[in-house]
């Protein structure tokens, strides 16, 4: 699966890119060069910066992206609602049964994140490596 990505922060702010899911990894991939990649292997959730490509591995405050990688996974028997005792995700379902927006909520941060364009796809495998990083450009 493939999707474009909007988040929508409380004060306004937005953040675009495009997501990637293919079996049990994901890639949450942000437009800007500025920000980052974010790969899912398993329960390995590896940072990479889109300018430098350096990396580091994610151990804190994933709380939300947890619960949200679990949902994908899940696809296409995703629940209306996960939770933890950290955050809080509702998932409102498109007509073609894959998400259209989500809603996340914890005390560090509360956003929507809108999916769009979302189409069933074979997705190369390399785009789900972090060590020979290539950024997915369509």
């Amino acid at each position: 699966m493939k999707c474009q990505f909007e988040e929508v922060y409380q004060n306004g702010d937005i953040q675009q890119g495009i997501i990637l899911i293919k079996d049990n990894d994901v890639r949450y991939q942000y437009n800007d060069v500025e920000l980052y990649t974010i790969i899912v292997k398993g329960e390995n959730f590896i940072l990479i910066d889109n300018k430098y490509q350096n990396l580091q591995t994610l151990n804190e405050n994933i709380d939300i992206f947890k619960i949200l990688v679990d949902a994908l996974k899940n696809y296409p028997n995703i629940e209306n609602q996960y939770k933890n005792e950290n955050a809080l995700v509702n998932i409102e379902r498109s007509s073609s049964s894959f998400i259209k927006r989500i809603s996340l909520i914890s005390k560090d941060v509360n956003l929507s994140l809108n999916f769009m364009d979302c189409v069933e796809l074979n997705i190369n495998n390399e785009y789900f490596n972090y060590f020979d990083f290539k950024i997915f450009k369509e």
